[in-house]
């Protein structure tokens, strides 16, 4: 079945976290191919993402709600706080770039697997124009494992100042290309 958000308003945290696992033992929260007895099976998703160094105003607010609520279909918006721990670590000291980031916005739209299509690519442009909507108070940036077709320059979102160093470890360690290039990542 689709996930909504609205599918979620009342549930308790543990429910929401454990998704499709809720009432699965161990082994049965798995892929059939992951492990015998295995029970789940694959969804189809869309996303895309943003992160962003200061709190919303109250346009960015709205504008993130308009988003929302004129979704045609399955579509919802993850927030997630960072700072902290994840912030202690200089953003070049690792690949991850967005360590001075706020906050993190997921631009989400998951279905059962099978579905058509131009469902999937009506959900991929929903979550580009997400981006998009969101640009005036985003820093840019995009998490890497949300990877987004119809976004320009994706690895300089999600690598941001350090593509260049991550390019050339990649060119020292990896010379005859066997790992796909950042670009495509």
């Amino acid at each position: 079945s689709d996930v909504c958000s609205s599918d979620l308003l009342g549930s308790s945290y543990g429910s929401v976290m454990m998704g499709a696992c809720q009432g699965y033992s161990l082994p049965q929260c798995h892929l059939p191919s992951q492990r015998d007895g295995g029970l789940l099976g694959r969804a189809s998703m869309t996303a895309s993402s943003d992160f962003f160094e200061q709190a919303l105003d109250a346009a960015g607010i709205d504008t993130l709600a308009a988003g929302v609520a004129g979704r045609q279909g399955v579509g919802t918006v993850v927030l997630n706080l960072m700072g902290g721990a994840i912030a202690r670590v200089a953003p070049e000291d690792t690949a991850f770039a967005h360590r001075r980031a706020l906050f993190s916005a997921q631009y989400l739209c998951e279905y059962a697997a099978g579905t058509s299509e131009s469902t999937l690519a009506s959900a991929e442009l929903w979550a580009q124009g997400m981006r998009e909507r969101m640009r005036a108070w985003s820093s840019g940036g995009a998490y890497v494992n949300y990877p987004n077709a119809l976004q320009a320059r994706a690895a300089e979102a999600r690598y941001g100042a350090n593509l260049a160093r991550l390019q050339s470890i990649k060119a020292a360690v990896d010379p005859t290309g066997a790992l796909a290039p950042l670009e495509r990542a």
